[in-house]
């Protein structure tokens, strides 16, 4: 009867397991994507993001955000960014490059 309970309570705790890794999953979906939307939106440097994302550390952030998206923080805002004739408030200012 002991060994009955035990297996079910193990079914149980790996049940949790597989809850608890999805739940991880899908909160750091939510904050890669808080991420790319600051990175797009803002003028905030990567250090900044990182902290508003929940990260506290930015090379961390860093790392994840590239095995989510493919690219890096600094890489990913430079091909995505929208480019304006007139900055918004707190957005970023892209200086044209001599090579550009």
């Amino acid at each position: 009867m002991a060994i009955n309970r035990l297996g079910k309570y193990a079914a149980l705790f790996q049940e949790m397991l597989q809850i608890f890794s999805h739940s991880q999953a899908y909160l750091t979906w939510l904050r890669i994507e808080k991420g790319r939307e600051l990175l797009l939106t803002t003028g905030k440097n990567i250090s900044e993001i990182a902290c508003a994302c929940g990260f506290s550390q930015p090379a961390y952030f860093s790392r994840i955000f590239r095995e989510h998206a493919g690219l890096s923080p600094s890489r990913f805002r430079m091909e995505h960014q929208v480019y304006q004739v007139f900055p918004l408030p707190g957005s970023a200012i892209i200086k044209a490059s001599k090579d550009m």
